[in-house]
């Protein structure tokens, strides 16, 4: 799970995996809980497999990338990057459920 305010991971759970990105992440600093990207995936003819470029447009996953931005417009640069792919989702904005368990409920 991760919970994010003002374009912040503010909270990421979930384990062995969860606490090895909180260590890199706390090497960075600050910025590295940057919101770099944030995307739904919508296309029903993307497969998962091992292109990440493909994988983040699967309908009904979402992807989410922490850390530097500044290689494609943004205006944080710090030296991480990393994308992940969350398969079943649920993503509520505000009191919006968008995607409930990887089912659009908009």
């Amino acid at each position: 799970m991760t919970t994010v305010k003002n374009g912040l991971a503010t909270e990421i759970a979930g384990g062995q995996a969860a606490r090895l990105l909180n260590e890199r992440l706390a090497r960075v600093g600050k910025l590295g809980y940057n919101i770099a990207e944030f995307g739904i995936g919508t296309n029903k003819m993307a497969k998962l497999g091992k292109s990440l470029l493909e994988v983040e447009k699967v309908y009904g996953t979402s992807h989410i990338a922490l850390g530097s931005n500044a290689t494609f417009g943004g205006e944080v640069d710090v030296p991480f990057h990393s994308d992940g792919v969350i398969l079943k989702p649920t993503i509520a904005i505000d009191d919006t459920i968008i995607i409930e368990e990887g089912e659009f409920k908009v």
